[in-house]
């Protein structure tokens, strides 16, 4: 009884709306795939990472397109996405390991040659809904 007090007594933290604005989804085609990360640790754990929050959506008729997690405390997180235009369910490389798909992070870093740093794509998820806009990119238009 005193335990469930105790939890009931714990401090609950808040959950907020991310909402990840999508722009240049090429339209009809697959499907475009998130990850959302807390930590750098998590971020670099490998090729992918360990997100804390995944996600999809298929690709619509508009070339901008929505997302939404509905329960994020506050905090830093980082957003990575793709579009799987083949829905091969993992983004196409060539043999050098340049996607062939499209690609975006949070914050829409110039990263061309490797992946971008945790602190690069880092935004603060605040006490409120938060939203934010990432932009898709073939790896030769960068």
């Amino acid at each position: 009884m005193l335990s469930l007090v105790g939890y009931m007594l714990a401090p609950v933290m808040a959950q907020h709306t991310l909402t990840v604005q999508i722009d240049n989804i090429v339209p009809e085609s697959g499907t475009v795939y998130l990850a959302l990360y807390e930590s750098a640790a998590a971020y670099k754990v490998s090729e992918s990472g360990l997100p804390f929050k995944i996600g999809s959506l298929p690709a619509q008729q508009l070339d901008t397109d929505v997302f939404q997690w509905t329960d994020v405390p506050a905090g830093e997180y980082g957003v990575a996405l793709y579009q799987d235009i083949n829905n091969s369910e993992y983004i196409d490389k060539t043999r050098l390991g340049i996607p062939k798909e499209p690609y975006a992070f949070s914050n829409n870093p110039r990263a061309k040659w490797r992946k971008p740093k945790f602190s690069e794509i880092t935004f603060t998820m605040e006490e409120k809904p938060t939203t934010i806009k990432v932009q898709l990119q073939f790896w030769k238009n960068m």
